[in-house]
């Protein structure tokens, strides 16, 4: 039986898939897919999916707000180059 935090945390914050999170506790996915829907547990959709597991490090395009010296000289060539 999985319990609805430990779902949570492999879903939700370790953004884990489902096929992953079976493989991680020795399970099928289908045991997954069910504990899911019994706890209510909005499931993501498949393009979501994709665009997590292609960029675990997190959004590839948010623009980075604090920027070292030789980022802002890049930046600035851009801007001027631009």
């Amino acid at each position: 039986m999985l319990r609805a935090d430990q779902v949570r945390k492999l879903y939700y914050g370790r953004k884990l898939s489902m096929w992953d999170i079976a493989e991680t506790i020795s399970t099928t996915p289908a045991t997954v897919i069910y504990w899911m829907k019994k706890y209510n547990f909005k499931r993501s959709s498949s393009s979501e999916c994709a665009y997590v597991k292609q960029n675990p490090n997190g959004d590839p395009f948010k623009i980075k707000t604090k920027l070292t010296k030789r980022e802002g000289e890049l930046l600035l060539i851009g801007l001027m180059l631009y």
